[in-house]
């Protein structure tokens, strides 16, 4: 009766060591998870901030652009275009904005799939993420001083779809934000270069 006891004495201990364990280890996960979203969070707004600042708006260059113009592939992909735009800057920094209809797992995978100059800092697949990204490029591209508000008015259309999914992935020399509207089949695509 004893051994019996401190048998379950011991599967108690062992399960309440065990739950403490977990719960540690998902509360440290979270906390982890907020202060990386605050990282983020605050190294988008200061970049849009530096953007703001070093920018010339007033020489900006804008072309139309497409998926096939980008990358040549918009074919054997099976993308329907439907808008594009390219802007130049005087820094040397470009930027696309695209809008095209597709199948979402075929651009992604094709994007994943993208060679790189730099694959120590490249993503190796897309990931999934939240709208702050994309969000705040649109909010800094909005701005009236700008004079892009009528040319961007197809991408910023985004802004009002309930059903988006965000997708982000670096392959230097571009930076791909995604947002997919499972309701239409639309893909809103910007990409930006980095800076050397």
């Amino acid at each position: 009766m004893v051994l019996q006891m401190k048998r379950f004495y011991y599967l108690i201990v062992t399960l309440l060591t065990l739950t403490s364990c977990q719960q540690a280890k998902q509360k440290g996960q979270d906390l982890f998870d907020h202060s990386k979203a605050k990282v983020k969070e605050k190294a988008v707004k200061y970049s849009a901030k530096a953007f703001d600042k070093i920018v010339d708006f007033k020489k900006t260059r804008t072309e139309i652009a497409s998926f096939e113009k980008v990358f040549g592939d918009a074919d054997s992909l099976n993308i329907k275009e439907l808008e594009g735009l390219r802007i130049d800057f005087t820094i040397g920094f470009y930027a696309y904005f695209l809008v095209y209809k597709a199948e979402k797992n075929t651009v992604l995978n094709y994007i994943s799939s993208l060679p790189t100059k730099l694959p120590h800092i490249s993503d190796k697949t897309i990931n999934k993420t939240d709208s702050l990204e994309i969000l705040t490029t649109l909010h800094t591209f909005r701005k009236e001083k700008y004079g892009l508000n009528e040319r961007l008015e197809f991408f910023f259309e985004l802004e009002e779809k309930t059903s988006l999914e965000f997708y982000h992935c670096s392959k230097y020399p571009l930076n791909h934000s995604i947002a997919y509207d499972s309701n239409t089949g639309y893909i809103y695509h910007h990409m930006e270069n980095y800076w050397d």
